[in-house]
């Protein structure tokens, strides 16, 4: 179930990398490449800091046909979806939520203590993220959104505490990414429900510190 889990992540991940290429209007070559860099980002980090090699997708190459083939396809869904730029917080928070119990698992498994293992997560979740808003010269959403890296932790401490107290293994996955998923959903209908001048301000920040990096 796992495994499917990662898969499932990995192709979220790849479609969110595609819509953040779209958004700066990169060509076919580099939406290919934004969707990879997305959806093994996160993953390829945790695996060097565990030491876990050759990382998941050298010794799996199915991953890295998934991320690719998935951010083919994405490319020409999206062009026709409208919608698509607008949902793309939804999205990231799926592969959030997905690849933080995968980061989860595949730390205990390492071994390695329960006290890394939700850090370890954490990284998995956010790490292809943040690759791919740096990669877009964009402000990474663990940044910018609030909540984000404490939703993705919320739900590594409540999966550990699940499996390593009670024992309990599906359960505490679904229980996570339920976890994870309602914190960012309430955090950002929180957000957009907010007064539009304290949005404008924020957007306003949002953009000087875009323009920022682009010089850099």
């Amino acid at each position: 179930m796992l495994y499917y889990l990662d898969l499932f992540g990995v192709a979220i991940f790849a479609l969110t990398g595609v819509l953040v290429a779209q958004k700066r209007r990169v060509n076919g070559v580099g939406c290919i490449i934004f969707a990879i860099l997305t959806a093994l980002g996160g993953g390829t980090l945790r695996d060097l800091l565990l030491g876990n090699l050759p990382v998941f997708w050298i010794h799996e190459p199915f991953y890295l046909l998934l991320a690719s083939s998935t951010g083919f396809v994405s490319l020409g869904l999206t062009a026709y979806w409208s919608m698509a730029l607008e949902s793309l917080w939804f999205w990231d928070a799926v592969g959030l939520a997905a690849f933080t119990v995968v980061g989860v698992q595949v730390a205990l498994a390492a071994p390695v203590s329960w006290m890394m293992a939700a850090p370890m997560g954490v990284i998995t979740g956010v790490g292809g993220g943040v690759m791919r808003d740096m990669f877009g010269a964009d402000v990474p959403f663990l940044f910018r959104e609030k909540g984000y890296a404490w939703a993705s932790l919320a739900g590594a401490l409540s999966y550990v505490a699940l499996v390593m107290v009670l024992g309990w293994d599906a359960l505490a996955m679904g229980i996570a990414i339920a976890l994870i998923l309602t914190l960012r959903c309430v955090t950002k209908l929180t957000a957009l429900a907010s007064p539009p001048e304290a949005r404008s301000g924020f957007l306003h920040q949002r953009s000087v510190t875009r323009q920022s990096m682009l010089r850099f």
